[in-house]
């Protein structure tokens, strides 16, 4: 019988994207082997293919509207494309002797030239690429960078970075005869590799890039356009700014843009003056670039996969439409700038809605100032009453004004009447009873909350009475207990219920319930206080849809749901500031505007990036944000000067081309959840070396959709692991748990919410319920700091974890029996530990630990009919079993009834437990495992390690004579040259294993155990460009299997498996 027949096929890939190219109304882009064509326009992709095999795109070069060559290593792909470049009509291929560092198209597409890595240019044929004609440079040197020149051979320039710090400006031979030309010039002063070179025509200056930091900016002086030979090269400028190695630079509108290691975009001006600085690509490399003159954006591609494109005058200061405004007269335009009234002083500023803009002096006159009808300024409110403590606040739908005063009078005014040239208009004025109001609220667009100076607050609702006339009515009365009391700093009305967040990071909810009367009278009933935002205020909350959304000095963004008068934590993001100070909603994504020393800046929750930043003094000043239409503006007061910017939402929130994942290598995936009814998903998770979580939906053909990031740990994730707490028709609860670096493990609650709507992605809700960290010695870190004494030894690791699903463990019943789950815990002291959680009370206690003598590096269980067993697998190539049986019986019995001190309990390490069952399968440590279950007593535990060897290993566990339990080897299978390198991934099913190693190849293998004889064949591999390949996850649908492999990047991979290859042979013929 032959062997099945595999075919291979990548789906999707997030990696580095190594190259850009923007041409005409389109971006070029490659990441990995996967070429992309995007609308620069719309963001749209039009097309995404696989060009190349085991090998990544370095260099785009289109030659018209429908050929395009893509090059990387020694291949070159060319395509001819439809017009709408949705479609690939022809594909040819090229194989060259050495790595090539550019191609450059000659004769209108007729021929082109290729200059490879040993300073060598080739003369090609275009129809069936032959090579015509081959000259070296007369300095063999190794080349990392070049650019080719003009249109024909004849007057062929070739500027090429050596990797020993010079740029070579040579040209080859005019006759085909000859093989060696000599150097026009040469060009020294970097200290390193020479990383790229560029040449504008229009300004005649060189561009290079060096590892040694450095931007060099050269002036080249032509006689004639045609004469290299006779020109002078001089060095401008030296460009240091970079804290890494810069890769790219090109010349932009007479300025120099440069991206490197550091995530910088810097743009210079040729005197050498840094004009702007950017971080883009959460913080990672930045590999490519490019600039588009028909649609003046530039393109940048990072190791995040991701793919900007912004506008590239947002950073001019006149894109920003800066203006001070006086409230004087008008707006000088001729200056731009008018001193303020002499003796008045500005206290307050607010946005309207309609742009305009409202001031409120130190002696309470409040001033309207509308640009709309000739940039007038009006007086519109003055009382003496408010001069000393006057209170002022702006409603959700920037519509209505509130001012309060230090004696408790509230009044309350509409610009309705704004739009016509006419200024606010007074709709009711009312006294609190309460005396001195310390703090004022709009709660809604009708909702006022009042606190007053003693304590107690006031919930007031505004109401039309006729046509013209308004009421304010104060609906209740309530305080705060007096341990709880604080200044409330925001407030927020959202299905019935009232939230306000206080001085000290509380957030307070109060159910609104109606009564029967015909008054409209409120109640409100106390519910919850979360402490949320640490011992920082919370400075902003807002409700969104179905969710509440907070903000607070701590740095942090929180999302929360009422259910059961409680407030549930969603999730939690850490954000780039140090003072989160307002949401705003644009084009439907959320965008948090706040401080950073002296900056204040607007970060993208969507695309994960700093959108604008402005030099404003910080935030200890009156100013103002707001989203109007298609407008962004800032308003902030320095100086007693208003200062407004004001910025296009179109450019400032242009979607990214592609959105970018983890910032650094992805070390575990687990599945969550899966779905098959009309859109087929996936919910998994990741943990990577950014000590963040993310959860994603992976759908077939489609880049990964992220639901939920949970970026609280300290130090990297390792190892995660899932189970099942709860399945209904409206929505699932799971159980992760979490690890890795500092011997931290958290533990979170997932619930998918199904909508009821088959056709749309289920909603993903995350609470961290449980966070722990141990010492060396296995307590936790309760002791004071008096007590600690330094160590030489770095902390603890958790290497791998598992949860034991027994049969009192939630599955995927609807309800479960015992509410707690068992942990498994491999750590690199020597041990494993056993540990419990609580789902009830959300505890996790430390049971036992295990003493193994070596590093565990994987952990798992085997149950059979009445036993449970714990394998473990070390850094000496050992695999152990350990019966927990009896541990596992006793604490289910105790139901884990704790001692009142057990916060601080912690069973020591069990010194004389030894394993049941040791074997050798490896050389060195052991990277992966797997199990299959042949019986239920009988057992093939795969496994592959740094020996870059696979081995299968069968085991008969028995109940011996006397009671005890047999484990018996019955059979073992090694290969020891499966790969290349180290395995990291190993799956078994049933006749097929697949394996992942770090030599970047996926293989699949066929077994089986015959006459109790285990047997393994090779029967195809797949080499990928994701590096350091960490594991894989995979699963089965039929006779095919899709593999999702992780490490530096992503890639969802797809194996078909064809039992009877004859017949698909005889089938395609």
């Amino acid at each position: 019988m032959s062997e099945p027949c595999i075919t291979f096929e990548s789906l999707y890939i997030n990696t580095d994207v190594t190259c850009v190219k923007c041409y005409g109304d389109y971006v070029l882009t490659g990441t990995g082997p996967w070429f992309s064509i995007y609308n620069a326009e719309t963001s749209e992709c039009l097309l995404n293919c696989s060009v190349f095999h085991g090998q990544r795109i370095h260099g785009i070069a289109p030659q018209s509207d429908e050929r395009i060559a893509i090059f990387g290593g020694r291949q070159v792909v060319f395509l001819h494309l439809n017009l709408n470049f949705k479609e690939i009509l022809n594909k040819i291929r090229c194989h060259v002797d050495e790595w090539i560092i550019d191609l450059h198209w000659l004769e209108c597409g007729r021929k082109f030239a290729i200059l490879t890595a040993d300073n060598v240019i080739s003369l090609w044929k275009m129809n069936e690429p032959e090579q015509l004609a081959k000259v070296s440079c007369k300095l063999n040197c190794l080349v990392y960078s070049a650019v080719i020149l003009k249109e024909s051979w004849s007057n062929l320039i070739v500027l090429a970075g050596t990797a020993f710090g010079k740029i070579l400006v040579w040209k080859p031979a005019l006759n085909l005869s000859e093989k060696q030309e000599h150097i026009l010039h040469t060009l020294t002063g970097h200290d390193g590799v020479v990383s790229s070179v560029s040449y504008d025509a229009e300004t005649s200056v060189i561009c290079t890039t060096s590892d040694d930091r450095s931007v060099k900016i050269w002036k080249v002086n032509l006689n004639h356009e045609e004469y290299w030979e006779t020109a002078s090269i001089q060095l401008v400028c030296s460009l240091y700014g970079h804290t890494a190695r810069v890769w790219k630079a090109v010349t932009v509108n007479r300025t120099v843009v440069s991206v490197g290691e550091d995530s910088s975009v810097m743009v210079w001006g040729f005197e050498g003056k840094l004009l702007k600085q950017w971080k883009y690509h959460q913080s990672t490399t930045i590999w490519a670039m490019d600039y588009s003159t028909e649609k003046n954006i530039v393109v940048v591609g990072g190791s995040d996969g991701g793919i900007i494109a912004w506008p590239f005058n947002m950073w001019r200061e006149e894109s920003l439409n800066h203006a001070q405004l006086s409230f004087h007269g008008c707006l000088n335009n001729s200056v731009n700038h008018v001193n303020h009234i002499d003796g008045i002083i500005l206290r307050r500023i607010l946005i309207l809605k309609d742009n305009h803009v409202v001031a409120l002096t130190k002696n309470a006159a409040l001033w309207h100032y509308d640009d709309c009808h000739g940039a007038e300024c009006k007086f519109t409110f003055d009382c003496k009453r408010f001069s000393n403590i006057c209170l002022l606040d702006i409603s959700t739908s920037r519509a209505l004004l509130a001012i309060a005063s230090c004696d408790g009078e509230i009044l309350v005014m509409s610009d309705e009447n704004c739009c016509r040239g006419e200024t606010l208009t007074k709709l009711v004025k009312v006294h609190s009873s309460e005396g001195a109001i310390s703090s004022l609220h709009w709660a809604s667009d009708d909702c006022l909350l009042v606190c007053s100076s003693s304590g107690p607050m006031e919930l007031w609702k505004l109401k039309a009475v006729g046509d013209e006339c308004h009421s304010l009515t104060c609906l209740q009365k309530f305080s705060l207990p007096t341990k709880k009391r604080s200044s409330v700093m925001t407030a927020v009305i959202h299905d019935s219920h009232l939230l306000f967040g206080d001085r000290t990071g509380n957030i307070h909810v109060y159910g609104l319930i109606t009564t029967d009367d015909n008054n409209g009278t409120v109640m409100l009933d106390k519910l919850h206080t979360k402490h949320q935002h640490g011992k920082e205020s919370v400075t902003f909350i807002m409700s969104l849809k179905s969710e509440i959304i907070s903000v607070g000095r701590d740095g942090m963004l929180c999302w929360f749901t009422v259910a059961n008068k409680t407030l549930h934590e969603v999730s939690v993001c850490r954000l780039p500031m140090e003072w989160p100070a307002r949401i705003l909603i644009a084009n439907g994504g959320i965008l948090i505007a706040g401080f950073v020393d002296v900056k204040f800046i607007v970060w993208s929750h969507e695309e994960k990036q700093i959108l604008l930043e402005v030099q404003c003094g910080g935030g200890h000043r009156a100013w103002d944000c707001a989203v109007n239409e298609d407008i962004f503006t800032f308003l902030y007061l320095k100086d007693n000067v208003v200062h407004r910017c004001i910025w296009s939402l179109v450019d400032l929130t242009r979607p990214h081309l592609q959105r970018g994942f983890h910032l650094k290598d992805i070390n575990c995936q687990k599945l969550i959840c899966e779905n098959t009814v009309k859109i087929p998903y996936r919910l998994v998770a990741c943990g990577s070396e950014n000590n963040t979580v993310y959860l994603i939906f992976l759908q077939a053909g489609m880049a990964p959709t992220v639901a939920a990031v949970l970026d609280t740990h300290i130090s990297s994730v390792r190892t995660l692991d899932v189970c099942c707490l709860r399945k209904s028709e409206e929505s699932d609860l799971f159980l992760l748990v979490t690890a890795g670096g500092r011997a931290q493990l958290k533990v979170w609650k997932i619930c998918v919410s199904h909508s009821g709507d088959e056709a749309v992605l289920p909603q993903v809700y995350c609470s961290e319920v449980c966070s722990d960290i141990l010492n060396k010695c296995g307590g936790k870190k309760k002791a004071s700091w008096k007590s600690l004494r330094p160590v030489a030894e770095a902390d603890m690791r958790y290497m791998d974890i598992c949860i034991l699903q027994t049969e009192h463990t939630p599955r995927d019943t609807c309800e479960y029996t015992v509410p707690f789950a068992f942990i498994l815990v491999g750590c690199s002291d020597g041990n494993w530990r056993l540990l419990n959680y609580n789902t009830q009370c959300d505890h996790l206690n430390h049971l036992k630990a295990f003493p193994s003598q070596m590093c565990v590096l994987k952990v798992g269980y085997l149950f059979t009919r009445s036993h449970y067993f714990v394998f473990t697998m070390d850094t000496n190539g050992c695999l152990k079993l350990w019966d927990l049986t009896a541990d596992i019986h006793d604490a289910v019995r105790s139901k884990f009834q704790m001692p009142n001190n057990h916060k601080n309990s912690f069973v020591q390490t069990e010194k004389q437990r030894k394993p049941l069952f040791s074997i050798k399968v490896h050389q060195t440590g052991i990277n992966s495992s797997d199990t299959f279950s042949v019986s239920c007593e009988r057992f093939v535990i795969g496994t592959g390690g740094d020996d870059n060897a696979l081995s299968l290993t069968m085991l008969d566990l028995k109940i011996g004579n006397a009671g005890d339990m047999d484990v018996v080897c019955v059979s073992q299978w090694e290969d020891t040259t499966a790969h290349l390198a180290q395995i990291t991934g190993i799956k078994m099913f049933n006749g097929f294993i697949i394996t992942g190693s770090v030599d970047q190849c996926i293989a699949l293998w066929s077994w089986s155990y015959l006459s109790c004889k285990l047997n393994a064949t090779k029967l195809q591999s797949f080499c990928s460009t994701i590096t350091d390949i960490k594991g894989f996850l995979a699963w089965r649908t039929e006779n095919e299997f899709t593999i999702s492999l992780y490490g530096q990047g992503m890639e969802l991979i797809r194996a078909i498996v064809n039992d009877d290859p004859d017949k698909e042979a005889a089938q395609k013929v």
